[in-house]
């Protein structure tokens, strides 16, 4: 379980990854998901790896929301 001062210091992580300081509890979010479906709960310890996994869920979507803009142009 995360401590508030862990939790702020991770959200204070995901909101350089993030786009929007909104998105970032949501990028949050998704990365501790992902750490527990990747059985790693010591990964919430983990901050090197937590901060990896959001920098590369932070690309993903620009990437998705880029392309998505070029199909929407293109239509």
């Amino acid at each position: 379980m995360l401590s508030t001062a862990s939790y702020r210091e991770l959200l204070s992580l995901a909101r350089r990854h993030a786009r929007r300081a909104a998105d970032a509890e949501d990028l949050l979010h998704d990365a501790l998901a992902a750490a527990i479906v990747a059985g790693c709960p010591a990964g919430l310890s983990d901050r090197a790896w937590l901060s990896g996994v959001m920098r590369n869920m932070a690309a993903m979507q620009r990437r998705s929301a880029a392309r998505r803009r070029r199909r929407e142009e293109d239509a």
